[in-house]
């Protein structure tokens, strides 16, 4: 599984970034600003994109209406999107986030759980058996 990782806190990328590799089998990349999140996902094809909603370039329904509209006009493979917030969320993006199951809301703090409870969702039933998101 693909992961990209947009947050502008490094050291919580960083650990997101440490305890996906652990956990998942795939790779995973991080990124700290929207511009190179949008380029990232114009480039290489996402499973999941892990995205703080308080990136400092930009609001956080915007730059999710420029990446998907991207994805149409390009014909892109459009990503999960996993947001990840601290802060308090617009009534719009709360909605999107309930009504879609292209979406999912993390709120922080984030335990390892509640981290990997997405992913749980989206890994293959084939692959379930074989992956360490399902030891005991």
């Amino acid at each position: 599984m693909k992961i990209l990782i947009a947050d502008d806190e490094e050291k919580l990328a960083i650990l997101f970034k440490t305890i996906l590799s652990v956990k998942l089998p795939g790779s995973s990349i991080m990124i700290n600003r929207i511009e190179e999140t949008k380029n990232t996902v114009r480039k290489e094809q996402y499973d999941v994109l892990l995205m703080d909603l308080n990136m400092p370039e930009k609001d956080s329904c915007e730059a999710l209406f420029e990446i998907e509209e991207m994805c149409i006009k390009e014909n892109l493979k459009k990503p999960f999107i996993v947001f990840c917030t601290g802060l308090a969320v617009s009534a719009e993006l709360e909605n999107i986030a309930a009504d879609s199951s292209n979406y999912c809301m993390l709120r922080k703090p984030v335990t390892v759980d509640k981290l990997l409870s997405p992913f749980k969702a989206l890994l293959p039933l084939s692959r379930q058996l074989e992956s360490p998101l399902f030891a005991s």
